[in-house]
């Protein structure tokens, strides 16, 4: 009989705590950039000296695998595979996010995976959602790589709850906490990997993996 996995769910012989420090700095090195004197403009509109591109990192197997473990983890601690069902986001940023988590479900909570057009495409079955077959019945947690606002988030639960499914929570691998997320209902709870200061500050030593 398969049994829940720890607190601290290992991937690769690596506990989580290890795993996670690793991502940070991977981000840290190769998928952050700072410009002072020109911000960025994000896609919220803001403008930051910070900008981040996790898809640099998360092109990579082992970055993948790390998110996926602690998203399995967070979701674990949400419910067992009768509160929660599958797991999602906007295109495109959350489909590999969304597929990694699926993936690394495990046996005894396996996790269906979607995603959400960001417009209804002209051909086809001109689908905004993708996935989710008999969402009605089922219970989500929406995932993003990196959160600002929280627009997107909310318009993947719009969509998400007009088809008749609930949304539990959101899961992000960095919250950049520059607003107050007005876009996400305070009825779905945000968590995240990693702030947006903890990714800038100081890098700690952590080994190779």
């Amino acid at each position: 009989m398969n049994q829940p996995p720890p607190p601290d769910w290992p991937a690769n012989g690596w506990p989580l705590d290890q795993m996670t420090r690793w991502l940070k700095a991977q981000i840290r090195n190769h998928g952050l950039e700072i410009n002072h004197e020109t911000p960025f403009t994000l896609a919220s509109g803001q403008t930051s000296p910070y900008y981040l591109d996790l898809r640099r990192v998360l092109s990579a197997r082992r970055a993948l695998r790390v998110v996926g473990a602690w998203m399995n983890t967070r979701i674990h601690r949400m419910g067992g595979p009768d509160e929660i069902h599958d797991v999602g986001g906007m295109e495109t940023g959350a489909i590999g996010i969304a597929a990694a988590v699926s993936a690394m479900s495990p046996s005894f909570h396996s996790l269906g995976w979607f995603y959400v057009r960001k417009a209804v495409k002209e051909h086809g079955a001109r689908n905004r959602l993708e996935g989710l077959r008999g969402a009605e019945r089922k219970s989500v947690v929406l995932v993003e790589d990196v959160v600002t606002t929280g627009e997107s988030l909310a318009q993947a639960a719009e969509v998400v709850m007009g088809a008749g499914a609930e949304v539990v929570a959101a899961l992000a691998i960095v919250d950049r906490c520059q607003s107050l997320r007005r876009g996400l209902s305070a009825e779905i709870p945000l968590f995240a990997m990693y702030t947006l200061g903890q990714i800038i500050a100081e890098p700690e030593e952590v080994p190779e993996w």
